[in-house]
């Protein structure tokens, strides 16, 4: 029984010595063990047609994303950033190359938008060269690393962004993408991998490690209101799809599966979809 996040064959962009090691070794794994499995699990449909492509046979693979839990924070939650200045921009996630992290901090140099401010919920190896760079960029009054917030206090975190950014360069799918759809926060995010299929119609992407263009999303979005209005009601309708309450039982199936003796000839239904009765047209 395999579940596959972060594919190193289809998701994981390497870069460097170290990164195209992983991706062409780590990848060989990947494909080793998916192929030997009795069930995979993968997130997206998007990656599901992929494994299946590398001969991983279509009966032993199942769509089932990473769902969100039901924690929405009431906006009258005290702000735990307010000297953070609105319209506020947030991001959620780790300080790492992957997420494009430093794509945001580039476009907040370009913003348009008076007083806009940037905060990055976060902490990870790329928080030193960030710094950096928002010294370089001279801007310590719009943008602010608050470091690892517990979990637990991200929706009250959310509850106050007036825009959710994800940048990353490679992403199959981010917990606090549906997090923030789930808070009702409109989103400007990478048009990359499974982010486009996650948000539909209801988000603003961009392609990623653009700064320029991102910049122009964000401005566009905290100008227009009624369009960010639009995109959060959108985002927390489509986002039930993912409660992990409807999920559960769905991997439970497909464990109970994986353990019959049979299940190394019959794994079930075929890149199994969420189903279309809790997935929003786009």
């Amino acid at each position: 029984m395999v579940t596959v996040h972060c594919s190193l064959c289809h998701t994981f962009a390497g870069t460097g010595p170290r990164g195209l090691l992983l991706e062409r070794l780590g990848g060989a794994i990947e494909s080793a063990v998916c192929r030997r499995a009795d069930a995979v699990i993968a997130l997206t449909q998007r990656l599901a047609e992929r494994l299946q492509a590398d001969g991983i046979a279509a009966q032993r693979i199942h769509v089932i994303p990473s769902g969100v839990a039901a924690a929405v924070a009431d906006a009258d939650v005290p702000d735990r950033f307010a000297d953070v200045g609105h319209p506020r921009i947030v991001y959620v996630g780790r300080l790492a190359p992957a997420k494009g992290v430093d794509t945001l901090v580039e476009a907040a140099a370009r913003l348009r938008t008076p007083s806009a401010s940037v905060l990055l919920v976060a902490d990870g190896p790329a928080r030193s060269s960030l710094e950096r760079a928002i010294r370089r960029h001279r801007l310590g009054d719009r943008v602010r690393i608050a470091g690892f917030v517990p979990h637990r206090d991200i929706p009250a975190v959310l509850a106050h962004a007036d825009v959710f950014c994800l940048p990353s360069r490679y992403e199959e799918l981010g917990t606090a993408l549906l997090e923030a759809m789930q808070a009702g926060v409109p989103i400007v995010a990478s048009d990359t991998d499974g982010i486009p299929a996650v948000v539909g119609s209801a988000a603003r992407l961009v392609a990623p490690g653009d700064p320029a263009a991102l910049a122009a999303a964000l401005d566009a979005l905290l100008a227009d209101r009624q369009q960010a209005g639009r995109l959060a009601a959108l985002a927390r309708e489509r986002v039930r799809a993912w409660d992990w309450e409807r999920l559960a039982d769905r991997v439970l199936d497909v464990y109970r599966l994986a353990l019959e003796p049979s299940a190394h000839r019959v794994a079930g239904p075929a890149l199994e979809p969420a189903p279309r009765s809790a997935t929003p047209a786009d």
